[in-house]
């Protein structure tokens, strides 16, 4: 009897044991399972983050490509007018304004805020065909714009100066123009060392220097200063005739 009762207890302790034991390996499992499953949503949550860094990183990055682009035409736009601008002041013409010999003033205004003058028409050669042009800023689609203006047959007292956007001889140089601010460099009228002036009117010879200078809007690439002397400003004694190639003295 006592053999027997001592035999159930072993196997009751026996089972108890492999049943505590089956119960801490499942402890175990859940316990390792529990930690996978955190160090997954710790992933999920670096992923994320990473995921967000990225897209605005490659953001900041499209901004910045189109930023530099912009600037890059802006800086374009702006030379392009200076080129041209520099070439028709080179080539500016001492021509006479009248044909009457005892006027020897020269076919040349310059305002503060506009120039007119006697030049090749802008595109082709030094030997092209002569004509007025004006430089100005006036409105345009709603923005201050700089203009480049010619034409043959209109009067040097008009100045080109028509702000029609009609016109049709009248090239747009550069926008978000807020101010122009023009000067020459010559002699005064009265005589003496040559200085900078804000008109040059009634001269019968042109400026030794034309200085043109801008102020940008709306944060548009600043305007460098623009100093152009004309090849020529010596008075030619010959007076301008629209649509000549040159020259000729006045009878």
């Amino acid at each position: 009897m006592t053999s027997k009762v001592c035999k159930l207890l072993e196997r009751d302790s026996s089972e108890r044991q492999a049943v505590d034991g089956q119960a801490g390996a499942l402890d175990e499992i859940g316990s390792e399972a529990g930690v996978t499953l955190l160090e997954a949503l710790v992933w999920v949550a670096l992923l994320s983050m990473l995921s967000v860094m990225i897209a605005n990183g490659a953001s900041v990055t499209a901004r910045s490509w189109r930023n530099a682009e912009q600037h890059t035409n802006a800086v374009d736009d702006m030379e392009t007018a200076r080129s041209l601008l520099r070439r028709v002041f080179t080539s500016a013409r001492p021509a006479l304004m009248s044909s009457d010999p005892s006027d020897s003033r020269i076919a040349f205004e310059g305002h503060p805020d506009r120039l007119t003058f006697v030049a090749p028409r802008s595109g082709q050669s030094v030997a092209g065909e002569w004509t007025l042009q004006t430089v100005y800023v006036a409105p345009s689609d709603g923005e201050s714009t700089l203009f480049l203006a010619w034409g043959s047959g209109v009067a040097l007292s008009r100045g080109l100066r028509e702000r029609d956007e009609t016109n049709p001889n009248r090239a747009p140089l550069l926008e978000r123009v807020g101010d122009i601010g023009l000067s020459y460099f010559g002699p005064p009228e009265g005589g003496g060392p040559s200085v900078w002036q804000t008109t040059w009117l009634g001269r019968t010879r042109l400026p030794e220097m034309i200085r043109l200078e801008l102020k940008r809007e709306g944060g548009a690439v600043p305007w460098p200063e623009l100093v152009v002397a004309p090849r020529v400003n010596a008075n030619a004694a010959c007076r301008f005739f629209p649509g000549r190639t040159g020259c000729e003295r006045g009878s």
